[in-house]
Parts: C-alpha cells; sequence; structure tokens
C-alpha cells in the first residue's frame, strides 16, 4: 500500500464524520456567532466543508488562502463538503510516496519561513486541523441548541464516546 492510500481512506472517514456535523445545520443558524469577532457557525461550517481540498491543494502547489465566505444556505454545505473531498482526493492520488516524503517550503520573499515533508503538512492541517474545525463548529451548534452534540460525531446518541463506523461514501 503506498503512504497516500491511507492518508485517502482516513480521509473518506472523517468526510462521514463531517457531513453528519453539517447535516445539523439550519439555516437560521447560519449568522450567529458565539461572540463578537468570532465566525459565524455557517462561516465556520463553510471552511469545515472547504478544508480538504483547500489544504491538498495548498500542499500540492502554494495559492493564497481565499477570503471567508459566507454559505448561500446550509443546504450548500454536505454539497460543498461533497466538492472538497472530491478533489482533495484528486489532488492526493496524483502524490506519490517521493511527493508525500519530499519537504514543502513556505517562503516570504526570498526567505524560508519554515520546511516540512508534504505528507505530515497534510496530516497536520487537512485531518487534525480539520478535526479541531469540526470541533469547534459542533460547540457552535450546541450553543445554539442544533445538533445532537458529540453523537454526531459518533452517530450514538446513548454513548457518544463510540466509535464512528463510516456508513456511506463522500467524495
Amino acid at each position: 500500500m503506498a503512504l497516500i492510500d491511507a492518508m485517502v481512506i482516513e480521509l473518506q472517514q472523517e468526510a462521514l464524520r463531517t457531513a453528519r456535523v453539517l447535516e445539523e445545520i439550519g439555516d437560521r443558524h447560519l449568522t450567529w456567532r458565539p461572540r463578537a469577532g468570532a465566525r459565524t457557525v455557517g462561516q465556520q461550517a463553510l471552511q469545515v466543508a472547504t478544508l480538504p481540498a483547500a489544504i491538498a491543494q495548498l500542499v500540492a502547489v502554494p495559492t493564497p488562502a481565499p477570503a471567508q465566505a459566507e454559505p448561500a444556505s446550509a443546504a450548500a454545505l454536505v454539497p460543498a463538503l461533497t466538492q472538497s473531498v472530491s478533489i482533495a482526493q484528486q489532488v492526493l492520488s496524483g502524490m506519490d510516496d517521493a511527493a508525500l516524503l519530499a519537504s514543502w517550503r513556505l517562503v516570504y520573499g526570498q526567505r524560508e519561513v519554515f520546511s516540512i515533508p508534504r505528507g505530515a503538512l497534510l496530516r497536520s492541517l487537512m485531518l487534525d486541523h480539520w478535526r479541531q474545525q469540526r470541533a469547534e463548529l459542533a460547540f457552535y451548534l450546541r450553543s445554539v441548541g442544533a445538533g445532537n452534540g458529540t453523537a454526531a460525531f459518533t452517530g450514538d446518541v446513548a454513548n457518544p464516546f463510540a466509535v464512528a463506523e463510516p456508513s456511506g461514501s463522500i467524495g
């Protein structure tokens, strides 16, 4: 198995958990924010939905970060996730072990800010950061009384700490 294959499988599993959280969002919740200056539920949800593609594309070829967008409706979130995961899978499928082990460099002008193996950056930003952003979104949802809290991660209301079994396919 190539190194990238395990990451794609993990991406697919996380996409299923993420879809469950996004499905809990209603249009009436999109503009709520926990405090002044914080992102709205809609901004946070759209970031969670589009993060896989953005990070996969960033790691493949560095590009500027997009502006913070607002979703048109809650119904647009899961399709945005599906598109994002599909793009991420397409980008990742073009990477072999050598590409994952090669250094990815962040430069500012002629100065290297940092360097990290591409696979480590993908794991850190695309998967670990994605999980953290999804957890923040779940907190937002609990704060507005939407969704079912941690059960959105696992699908198990009786045992919110149960490990979720993927039930479908995204991407």
